[in-house]
């Protein structure tokens, strides 16, 4: 049975943050791209939430967080087996969204 995926107010608001970050320094594709693979990353927590690793944190780990990584940020989660949800609690929204295509390898001076 799949899980239902729901966000905290929280995390809504951390997730406009970035859209709009990512917007003004990237563009509205480069926000679209975002904003698509967010959703890709909840249809895969819908289907099997277990898949992802528990937050390096060991107070957090005991709570049950989990962690689902985006380029550049992870966000924490939690299951609620009785009610098949998950949870998204928090984006980790502190430093800004870098992708794949801020640093090719080839620019990197070595």
């Amino acid at each position: 049975m799949a899980y239902k995926v729901l966000e905290t107010q929280t995390a809504s608001r951390d997730i406009e943050v970035m859209l709009a970050y990512t917007e003004s320094k990237f563009g509205k594709s480069a926000a679209a791209a975002l904003a698509d693979e967010i959703g890709e990353k909840y249809e895969n927590l819908a289907i099997n939430p277990h898949e992802s690793e528990f937050p390096h944190d060991l107070w957090l780990a005991k709570l049950g967080y989990r962690k689902l990584r985006l380029e550049g940020q992870t966000a924490l989660y939690l299951i609620d087996e009785e009610k098949k949800k998950v949870v998204i609690v928090h984006y980790d929204t502190t430093i800004p969204v870098l992708t794949r295509y801020d640093f090719p390898l080839n620019s990197i001076n070595k």
